[in-house]
């Protein structure tokens, strides 16, 4: 427990990491079908 606060290479890796992540959520999700996709929005459709 001597290494509280991470050192500014970890925090890079780690940021690296993360948008990495957001990026292949966003891919996966834009490949859905728009049906599915729908469910990811966030405005409010107005096809009712």
């Amino acid at each position: 427990m001597n290494k509280i606060i991470p050192t500014m290479p970890e925090v890079l890796r780690e940021a690296i990491i993360v948008a990495a992540g957001a990026l292949i959520a966003a891919l996966v999700v834009r490949s859905l079908p728009q049906k599915y996709r729908d469910m990811f929005s966030l405005t409010p459709s107005n096809d009712k």
